[in-house]
């Protein structure tokens, strides 16, 4: 399996918005819906949540 995803959006980013959150999202939102799977919203957050500290630059 392969495949690519381009990922656009309108919120800035930056700005506190949550920008980065709505990518991480639809990110996986579009990845689950390419293999045809449904995904809890627990399991969506808790993903979301290890993608976000794994690309924050700060150290907790």
């Amino acid at each position: 399996m392969g495949g690519l995803l381009t990922v656009e959006s309108a919120i800035p980013s930056g700005h506190g918005y949550g920008s980065s959150t709505a990518d991480v999202v639809a990110s996986l939102c579009a990845v689950a819906d390419a293999f045809e799977m449904q995904l809890r919203p627990s399991v969506v957050c808790r993903l979301a949540v290890a993608a976000e500290r794994a690309s924050d630059g700060h150290s907790f």
